[in-house]
């Protein structure tokens, strides 16, 4: 413990980490997903990258959506980062644009330009579609803002 902060150098966070209902509640949920869940989610996080890169391109913002697994990145520029130099030299100020148009309109994204969004089974055909109508309207509104 000695190495963790605040008296050592390792910084160390997570919600819930070591409570453990949280981890019952994690393995409980483990247990029951499936190797075709990981798969569709997978196809989710491609399908949201290509809804929020088709809602930019449609307002003429120039953005970055690349995909790993379930995790989607959301960078504003010309280039995909890959690292943290190159991720600070990204429109964080269209980030921010974005992100509150997109909470303006009900859609919750991920508050800082350099965390990933996630996507659930609960993001259904249905919640898709309005996510990508919702996406369209805020990146119009992002450039107006701008």
């Amino acid at each position: 413990m000695e190495h963790l902060t605040p008296i050592g150098k390792v910084f160390h966070a997570g919600t819930l980490a070591g409570n453990p209902l949280a981890t019952a509640a994690g393995l409980a949920a483990l247990n029951e997903l499936t190797p075709d869940v990981y798969m569709e989610l997978s196809a989710r996080a491609r399908q949201l990258a290509t809804i929020l890169r088709d809602a930019c391109a449609s307002a003429g913002i120039v953005a970055q959506f690349p995909v790993v697994g379930t995790l989607v990145g959301a960078f504003f520029g010309n280039e995909i980062p890959t690292n943290f130099d190159e991720a600070k030299q990204t429109n964080e100020k269209m980030y921010a644009a974005f992100f509150h148009a997109m909470l303006r309109e009900g859609v919750a994204m991920a508050p800082g330009a350099y965390e990933a969004l996630f996507v659930g089974v609960g993001h259904d055909d249905a919640v898709m579609q309005q996510l990508g109508e919702a996406a369209h309207r805020a990146a119009a509104s992002a450039v107006r803002t701008q």
